[in-house]
């Protein structure tokens, strides 16, 4: 909530007028309209304090008038500006694709530990195959909308499916373990995307 009504109020400073939105089940945080109503934004706003990452983040459609922030407030005094990222609905997308890579170079040579209270990992778990295909490469397929993620081993041309991005989502549906939804965003990540003061506002103007 903080961060919200921290960029709410940074815009309406800056004579962009911003109205959050409230409720337990809102798809958007804050709405951006120009004064002749023509230019309708939608806000997510995402803030961290610790971990160095926004965790199982699920992001926001591919559409223009999308936009998500992330503010890091680590180690900033109450009376200090957070670290602001804006990230349009592309930004969102290339982004993913980068984390799930990097997600699937870490099991490539890391074995997962099996969580308390969860069954022995078995052969098909994505991890597992993974670490068991550590030549497999990363394919992107395109198609209905639909953005799939499938690893393919070089040498028996074996694939699984990992995971799966529908457009008007924005969020990653892991396939094993099932039901598992988001990922999480190092803040190292995002630096290419990090806006200072007043600069970041420009950006959602246009």
């Amino acid at each position: 909530m903080a961060g919200e009504y921290f960029i709410t109020s940074e815009l309406l400073l800056r004579d962009i007028y911003a109205q959050p939105t409230f409720g337990n089940r809102k798809k958007m945080d804050i709405l951006i309209v120009d004064y002749e109503g023509s230019n309708t934004k939608i806000i997510e706003v995402k803030s961290s304090q610790t971990d160095q990452r926004f965790p199982m983040i699920k992001g926001i459609p591919l559409q223009n008038n999308r936009v998500i922030i992330f503010l890091d407030y680590e180690d900033k005094l109450p009376k200090e500006k957070p670290d602001v990222y804006i990230l349009k609905a592309v930004d969102w997308f290339e982004l993913m694709e980068k984390l799930i890579a990097n997600e699937v170079d870490r099991w490539r040579i890391k074995k997962p530990r099996p969580k308390r209270n969860h069954k022995p990992r078995g052969p098909d778990d994505r991890r597992i195959w993974v670490l068991n295909h550590p030549n497999c490469v990363l394919r992107e397929i395109k198609e209905n909308n639909e953005i799939k993620y499938i690893v393919e081993d070089r040498a028996s041309k074996e694939s699984k499916e990992i995971a799966i991005i529908k457009e008007l989502e924005g969020k990653v549906n892991w396939k094993n373990p099932k039901g598992v939804l988001g990922i999480d965003v190092p803040i190292g990540s995002l630096k290419q995307y990090q806006v200072e003061y007043d600069e970041e506002w420009k950006r959602l103007r246009n």
